[in-house]
C-alpha cells in the first residue's frame, strides 16, 4: 500500500526533489552534506529520495549548509503540507477499514462519471497463437454486430444485407426472436 505521504514527497517538484536539487546545485556530495550536518549519509539519501520525512530542524540545517537560507520558508510550507496529509492518513487508518469503505462510498455517490478500465488482452509472453486468433475473431464478431446494429447473432433480418449508413438496421432480438 502506497502511503499518500510517499506520493507527496516524491512528486515532481516535491520536497524530496527540491532538497536533492539544492544539494546538487551547491556542489555537495551526499557524504559531504552529511558530515557538515553531523548526520550519517543514509539520512541524507533517505530524505532526498522521499523515504524519510525530514523534521523542521533538518530542512533548516539543509538549506543553511547548501547556502540557500531564503528557500527555507517555501520548503517548510511543503513540509507542513506533507505533515497535514500524514496526519489525515493516520486518522483514517485509526478509524479502520469500514471508515475507508465509507469514504469510498461517499466519493462514488458524489461522482457524476465513473470510469473503469480492464485489460482485455493478455500482454507479451503469455500470448499464444491460438489466444491471439480467438481475440481477433471475437473482436471481428463484435465490430460486425455493432455495424449491423444487431444483437450479434447472424439473424435472418440482416443476412446478406449490404451495410450503409442510410439503410435501416433491424434485428431479430436475440434469443427472444422479437424484431426491434
Amino acid at each position: 500500500m502506497t502511503r499518500p505521504v510517499d506520493e507527496l514527497l516524491n512528486r515532481p517538484g516535491g520536497l524530496a526533489e527540491r532538497l536533492y536539487g539544492m544539494r546538487r546545485a551547491a556542489g555537495l556530495g551526499t557524504g559531504q552534506l552529511a558530515s557538515q550536518l553531523g548526520w550519517v549519509p543514509s539520512k541524507v539519501t533517505k530524505i532526498q529520495r522521499g523515504q524519510q520525512r525530514p523534521a523542521v530542524e533538518d530542512i533548516t540545517a539543509w538549506v543553511e549548509a547548501c547556502g540557500h537560507p531564503e528557500s527555507a520558508s517555501e520548503l517548510l510550507d511543503l513540509l507542513a503540507e506533507v505533515e497535514a496529509v500524514h496526519w489525515r492518513w493516520q486518522q483514517r487508518l485509526t478509524r479502520g477499514q469500514p471508515a475507508v469503505q465509507e469514504d469510498l462510498d461517499a466519493a462514488v455517490r458524489a461522482a457524476t462519471v465513473i470510469r473503469s478500465a480492464q485489460v482485455a488482452v493478455v500482454p507479451g509472453l503469455l500470448q499464444t497463437a491460438g489466444y491471439a486468433r480467438s481475440i481477433i475473431t471475437m473482436f471481428r464478431y463484435l465490430v460486425n454486430a455493432w455495424r449491423r446494429g444487431c444483437c450479434g447473432r447472424t439473424c435472418s433480418a440482416n443476412r446478406g444485407a449490404r451495410l450503409s449508413s442510410s439503410s435501416p438496421r433491424t434485428c431479430c432480438g436475440g434469443e427472444s426472436g422479437e424484431r426491434r
